[in-house]
């Protein structure tokens, strides 16, 4: 290569920004490091200090998490509320753990079946509906809700 196509080639070359990336934006920085915590918090089912640090973080988020954030403390909200139901009858948190058992959230509708087998050990119908909440392949599933009769 010629001295002057050299020097043609070097002035073309773009100056990597600040963050050594495309665009500025930094995945290393202390910002991102306290979403990738929050995120992490989150997954954990820990949304109450998920939600207090998404929200820390709202006054001073870069441009692109910000929306994430936002996303985020609208999703722990929702999380915050599912643990807050309240059932008057072990038959209606039955209802809800068999609804939630038929759309495939397993973890959700086991919780349900724990908390009345706590309150009610004997509470026949929910122990055998929790032996379905592990979904297995080829495994049925419990189609409607409906009471077994009473033992005698």
């Amino acid at each position: 290569m010629t001295q002057e196509a050299r020097s043609l080639a070097h002035d073309r070359k773009k100056e990597p920004s600040p963050s050594g990336k495309p665009g500025g934006h930094s995945t290393t920085g202390p910002a991102f490091q306290h979403y990738q915590s929050a995120v992490q918090l989150l997954q954990h089912g820990k949304f109450e200090k998920a939600m207090a640090a998404f929200e820390k973080m709202l006054p001073s988020a870069p441009i692109e998490l910000l929306d994430r954030c936002k996303m985020y403390i609208i999703t722990c909200q929702r999380q915050l509320e599912n643990h807050r139901l309240t059932f008057l009858t072990p038959e209606e948190n039955y209802d809800y753990a068999i609804s939630k058992l038929n759309t495939g959230y397993y973890e959700e509708a086991r919780e349900q079946f724990d908390g009345i087998l706590s309150a009610h050990p004997n509470a026949d119908y929910a122990s055998t509906a929790w032996r379905f909440s592990t979904p297995s392949p080829g495994a049925p599933r419990i189609a409607s809700a409906t009471w077994p009769a009473p033992s005698s």
